[in-house]
């Protein structure tokens, strides 16, 4: 029996399977034992009347990434270049063009 590795997507710390960790039962997102109790003490966790209950025990109620609180820059670049209507290869060309034009 193997132990599997994950990164928590809040410290993007590493953890195994076979210690403390725990997962947001609102988006899916999984956390080291320190992020994990972090977000507990936040949030709090679900309990066995939640109808998600029965898929993820007691997890998190939900997350910092969940409801916003946290936004990737990547989730933030996607939506700046909706915004500014605009492809990321176009705004990369532009902005090669302006940084190491000769």
């Amino acid at each position: 029996m193997g132990v599997d590795w994950y990164t928590c997507n809040h410290c993007e710390g590493t953890f195994s399977d076979a210690g403390h960790y725990g997962q947001c039962s609102n988006c899916e997102d999984s956390y080291c034992g320190d992020c994990y109790d972090e977000f507990i003490e936040k949030y709090g966790t679900i309990d066995k009347t939640h109808e998600r209950y029965s898929m993820y025990g007691s997890s998190l109620i939900e997350c910092d990434h969940c409801n916003g609180t946290e936004v990737s820059e990547s989730e933030l670049l996607t939506h700046a270049l909706m915004k500014l209507n605009i492809s990321r290869d176009e705004l990369k060309e532009e902005y090669v063009k302006l940084h190491y034009a000769k």
